[in-house]
């Protein structure tokens, strides 16, 4: 069985997850005036309860404590104090991926706890880790065939050259919106795939003699740059070029991570 450190850090990164997506949100588009105080309000409940379970783990840890943890209570204190005492509004954003890095890489390192391994759950979790990281992934790959189409229809209408303009595409405001949901849904099915990752080599891999496999540390690094975009895009507003360029990037540091754990022996293993 887990044991209650595990489940109580678990729990913090299903918080700060939920948390980031609310802070996230781009609300430019709402027209509601008031559906903004309400989502920054339920972003902060959330972060204030993986705070909590997040103090909570550190606590009962602390004859052993680590790194990262103490590392992610301290910037969880700071942001808050940020929040509260120097009004800076995207504070939460800000430092909430951070938190949920930290989270993600003390799940992965967590000593195995021993107890009842149920072989039917150990697949359960095992296919709905791989199905999401494919679909998340393939969610990726789309979000950079539209990147790619945004930009090569930008250019032809920003420099006039008419025969280069694409008929059959939609407008660039519509393409804008189709490359965001690609996007937001490759970083939440990316974030569930690493979850249920975690949950797996919690329950079922003695972490204590295999080393963090460096295919872990690559989605990670895919799932931060994603999650990079959307803050340029939700936070700092930042124009669909530039977003459309990180998701170029993003497929880049995509493609080099699958072919070099599937053709690299070593990585792939």
């Amino acid at each position: 069985m887990m044991s209650l450190p595990q489940l109580l850090l678990n729990l913090s990164f299903a918080c700060f997850g939920g948390s980031l997506l609310f802070f996230l949100a781009d609300t430019r588009h709402y027209k509601n005036a008031h559906m903004h105080p309400r989502i920054t309000k339920a972003a902060w409940i959330l972060f204030t309860l993986g705070g909590i379970c997040l103090v909570a783990t550190a606590g009962m840890n602390f004859s052993h404590p680590s790194a990262k943890l103490l590392l992610a209570v301290v910037c969880c204190v700071l942001a808050a104090w940020a929040h509260r005492r120097l009004h800076i509004s995207a504070a939460g954003a800000m430092i909430t991926p951070l938190i949920l890095a930290l989270v993600l890489a003390e799940l992965f390192s967590v000593p195995n706890s021993s107890g009842w391994r149920p072989t039917q759950f150990a697949h359960f979790i095992l296919n709905a880790h791989i199905v999401m990281a494919v679909v998340g992934e393939a969610c990726a790959i789309f979000a950079f065939i539209v990147a790619l189409l945004y930009m090569l229809q930008d250019n032809a209408l920003k420099s006039k050259k008419i025969a280069n303009v694409i008929v059959d595409l939609p407008a660039l405001d519509k393409l804008d919106r189709i490359l965001v949901k690609f996007v937001w849904a490759g970083f939440i099915l990316l974030s569930l795939s690493l979850l249920t990752g975690s949950l797996y080599t919690q329950l079922y891999v003695d972490n204590r003699t295999t080393p963090l496999d460096a295919k872990v540390v690559w989605a990670i690094v895919v799932w931060v740059w994603y999650m990079v975009i959307l803050i340029q895009r939700n936070v700092f507003h930042k124009p669909t070029r530039s977003v459309a360029t990180m998701c170029a990037i993003g497929f880049v540091i995509l493609l080099f991570g699958f072919f070099g754990f599937v053709f690299n022996p070593i990585g792939g293993a």
